[in-house]
């Protein structure tokens, strides 16, 4: 099995993932936007995986959610802030640091196992939403 349905406590041999949409706004700063998490065992594939994260139910962006592998970057609570319009960005957490990998450049390969890209149990990935909000 590569997944649970739903999203309850992981099970032995499953790693709960968490995936934050985020989003910018020019004069407020950056903040999450929807978060969800699904339950998956590691030696699904990348390819698999962003399927799931895709057909999972509790997923407020459902089938918006970005098809490519290189849409995501590791979350870390360091890019949430605020931006004021004549400032600097200010952080709420400028010391936070991701709590998994995920390969940028080159993307991951669509067959690699997700625990061989750099995902683990509990890992929080963020896309930027391509949603417009008011």
């Amino acid at each position: 099995m590569l997944v649970s349905k739903y999203t309850m406590e992981a099970q032995a041999g499953e790693w709960k993932i968490t995936v934050h949409e985020v989003m910018s706004k020019k004069g407020a700063g950056t903040f999450i936007l929807s978060t969800f998490s699904i339950r998956v065992a590691p030696t699904a594939t990348v390819e698999q995986f962003l399927q799931l994260l895709r057909d999972e139910p509790t997923n407020p962006a459902g089938q918006k959610t970005p098809k490519s592998p290189h849409s995501y970057r590791p979350f870390s609570e360091a890019i949430i802030g605020q931006q004021p319009l004549n400032g600097p960005f200010i952080p709420m957490n400028p010391d936070a640091v991701p709590n998994c990998k995920w390969p940028e450049e080159p993307p991951p390969d669509l067959q690699s196992s997700i625990g061989d890209v750099g995902l683990c149990a509990g890992a929080a990935l963020c896309y930027r939403s391509k949603r417009s909000c008011d």
